[in-house]
């Protein structure tokens, strides 16, 4: 029994325990995604542990990564060589930086090292190297808090440069 249920994707770890003399009591434990991804077969859940699966059709609010192809291994597994160090970058935004995670809403990978970060409710975009995230964040939260630029007339932040913010403004419409 344990074995069947353990083999659904979403279970992360099955305990059967007898209570003599009619009762037998399961206890699972199920995968908690640290960010959804977008797949060719819709949005599976990531958990801490880089294990892909998918998740039940109830809304879940986390970011989306996206840009990333998955494959199946030969026992139906998902994998990709990058999902551990995406799953430590998303894990520590939103240990280090919880109030900043809650702001993202996409990360979208670039290449091996970088990703695109979109935050909820602007059009700001910023370009995010895989390690450091806590200083990156550090060096965005000092840049928007002591810059005259108004966020509004940038395109895109630039944080994958050591202690240095690169900004690029928007080109305004004719």
């Amino acid at each position: 029994v344990t074995k069947r249920i353990e083999s659904q994707p979403i279970v992360k770890r099955v305990l059967l325990l007898r209570e003599p003399p009619e009762t037998v009591v399961i206890s699972l434990e199920e995968r908690r995604p640290v960010v959804l991804v977008s797949t060719r077969e819709g949005l599976m859940g990531l958990d801490a542990e880089s294990h892909l699966f998918p998740v039940p059709n109830t809304p879940i609010n986390l970011p989306i990564l996206s840009n990333l192809s998955v494959s199946r291994d030969s026992i139906g597994h998902y994998r990709n060589d990058m999902l551990p160090a995406w799953v430590a970058f998303a894990s520590s935004l939103k240990r280090e930086s919880p109030e900043f995670w809650e702001e993202v809403s996409e990360i979208r990978v670039s290449d091996k090292n970088s990703a695109t970060v979109y935050l909820v409710g602007d059009q700001l975009t910023l370009r995010m190297h895989l390690k450091n995230a806590k200083q990156q964040v550090q060096n965005f939260r000092a840049y928007t808090q002591t810059s005259s630029q108004k966020i509004a007339d940038l395109a895109y932040i630039d944080l994958r440069f050591e202690n240095q913010v690169v900004v690029g403004k928007t080109i305004a419409q004719r």
